[in-house]
């Protein structure tokens, strides 16, 4: 039972970094993610459903978490953040920004900022 847990917390782990550090400008693929992680993309795929969960889960959540901690720096413009986190142009990221957190980026920062 221990092995499946560590198994579990393993992939999607390694997933989230390999995501994280791959996230600079463009979405890495399954296919770069699998690369890095030195096994195939169905592999991939199917330790992340035996996980319960999915690549493209992983991706949303962790551009989330990134976008979430990149507004907090007042000094990074929103399109900046946007770019960074993949997006092909600013609006998509507030929309997606929007559906994340309920509010704009622009709210959230006002609002971080002035805790």
């Amino acid at each position: 039972m221990l092995d499946a847990i560590n198994r579990e917390n393993n992939y999607t782990r390694q997933v989230v970094q390999a995501i994280a550090q791959q996230l600079k400008g463009e979405l890495p693929g399954t296919g770069a993610i699998a690369h890095s992680l030195a096994i195939s993309v169905r592999q991939l795929q199917r330790e992340l459903q035996a996980e319960g969960t999915s690549y493209q889960q992983l991706l949303d959540e962790t551009r989330k978490e990134l976008a979430l901690r990149h507004l907090k720096n007042l000094d990074t413009p929103i399109h900046d953040v946007a770019f960074l986190l993949g997006f092909s142009e600013p609006s998509a990221f507030h929309r997606a920004f929007k559906r994340w957190t309920g509010q704009t980026p622009r709210v959230y920062r006002l609002s971080s900022g002035s805790m």
